[in-house]
């Protein structure tokens, strides 16, 4: 792949964390991915108790295949909603203003798959530039022999 020859300088390379899946590592080479960094979520290894929940459903009823990338964002998106929707108590039917009601007022919730005590806030304010982000928490990996470790969200602000 050209990755492997166009990182002469040696500097540091960050990908997308959907790409943090065993079939990119095999296809790029673990040598070649050692010490890079994945920007985002990759929920299926990163030893939190998500993580952990995310890997059984996905031994229960996907493949190995699926464990990471795009499958897990999702599985924490989806994580996320349920969290404000749950935190909100909405009682009746969940209609379209109902989660809205609740995204908005949604206070301190846990990130899904980020180290404990990192929430989001979905009030317009947690990044005053960009109302409609609700954190400036980002999740960074290193790839290790194969596998991301090292985990470490970064507080934007």
């Amino acid at each position: 792949p050209a990755i492997q020859n166009a990182n002469t300088a040696k500097v540091p390379v960050i990908f997308s964390g959907t790409c943090a899946t065993q079939n990119v590592f095999k296809t790029v080479g673990n040598s070649v991915m050692q010490g890079m960094v994945s920007a985002g979520l990759a929920i299926a290894q990163n030893g939190t108790s998500e993580g952990s929940l995310y890997n059984a459903i996905i031994s229960t009823y996907g493949t190995s295949s699926d464990a990471q990338g795009q499958g897990a964002e999702g599985f924490a998106s989806v994580l996320a909603l349920t969290r404000v929707v749950n935190a909100a108590g909405i009682s009746g039917d969940i209609t379209a203003s109902a989660v809205l009601k609740a995204m908005r007022s949604a206070k301190n919730i846990q990130i899904p798959g980020y180290p404990d005590g990192t929430t989001f806030t979905c009030d317009g304010k947690a990044v005053p530039a960009f109302s409609a982000l609700c954190s400036d928490y980002a999740l960074f990996g290193t790839v290790d022999n194969g596998k991301l470790s090292q985990y470490q969200a970064i507080n934007g602000s």
